[in-house]
């Protein structure tokens, strides 16, 4: 069980997929949910971590701000590769233990029909904006809370004409704070949530700031003693400001602000010899307004060196 510990870090895994999932099409910021599931708060209390996301999402509808779907056979899919590294310091602070973390998304995209409806057919492959973060981690018995300064760099594959590329074009601040309970002292039932905050700065090419983003993670699962994990995982965000600036790009939408919802099964295993961890879950997306709406599905590999 000790090596189960250990290798899960789900980690305020935060950093997240920067473009799995609706935001990346939606047209808001850097973080997309979903990217995180069971014992996602939960943060090692020793060695670094190599964690792999391949995320696969899908849509055939766009919702506009009351529900309805937004002019037929519109199609996205997205497939991302997202390379992170956490690595532990020895510096302790304020009593918890301090991380570094690094992340960088390789996407695919495919569009037949950009999110206003005209006929756009394209797939493309390019590099999204790198994230970095600093993150502290206070650990107790039978819990585990995190917080974490989170930053997004604009220097990924980017166009204003082109809104299917990976990049924004600005920055983005993302405070997060999560927290880890285990209801049994063998610790192999888990209840997590992230919570996160994100404010993202004017894009200089558009002259639009888009608007401020809340959101929740959250996952309750059991860990079995031949190595499966079973859970349910779910989130959700909301835009909680108006996007500011051009009208020529904001084109009259200042009220459209995106909800994204989504939940679903999750399974796990570890290979105990090879200290490897392997996840898959599939997330459907429900009440979504001003979005693109579908399913995601998350392959994640968690290894500890």
């Amino acid at each position: 069980m000790m090596l189960k510990r250990k290798i899960c870090l789900p980690l305020v895994c935060f950093c997240c997929l920067l473009f799995a999932g609706t935001d990346a099409f939606a047209g808001g910021g850097h973080y997309g949910i979903g990217g995180e599931g069971y014992q996602m708060a939960v943060t090692p209390r020793e060695g670094s971590i190599y964690k792999m996301y391949n995320v696969w999402y899908e849509a055939n509808a766009v919702k506009n701000k009351s529900g309805g779907n937004v002019r037929g056979d519109t199609y996205v899919a997205q497939y991302v590769n997202f390379e992170r590294i956490v690595l532990r310091t020895p510096v302790e602070l304020f009593g918890a233990d301090w991380f570094f973390n690094a992340a960088l998304p390789f996407t695919y995209t495919k569009m037949s029909k950009d999110l206003a409806g005209r006929s756009n057919e394209r797939s493309i492959f390019a590099i999204g904006d790198p994230a970095v973060s600093a993150i502290l981690a206070w650990h107790g018995e039978q819990w585990q809370a995190n917080f974490e300064a989170l930053a997004y760099f604009p220097i990924g594959a980017y166009d204003e004409e082109r809104a299917w590329l990976p990049g924004k074009g600005f920055f983005s601040l993302v405070p997060t704070v999560s927290f880890a309970y285990y209801f049994d002292e063998a610790k192999t039932i888990n209840f997590s949530a992230i919570a996160r905050y994100e404010y993202n700065t004017y894009n200089p090419y558009t002259g639009v700031r888009p608007g401020s983003n809340i959101s929740l993670e959250y996952s309750l699962g059991k860990t079995f003693e031949n190595g499966i994990d079973l859970a349910i995982t779910g989130a959700n965000s909301r835009q909680v400001s108006e996007d500011v600036g051009s009208r020529r790009y904001l084109e009259g939408r200042y009220d459209d602000l995106r909800s994204i919802n989504m939940i679903g099964p999750e399974i796990g295993y570890t290979f105990k010899d090879l200290g490897v961890n392997v996840n898959l879950r599939v997330l459907f997306e429900y009440e979504n307004r001003h979005a693109p709406q579908g399913y995601m599905g998350v392959l994640s590999l968690v290894k500890v060196f």
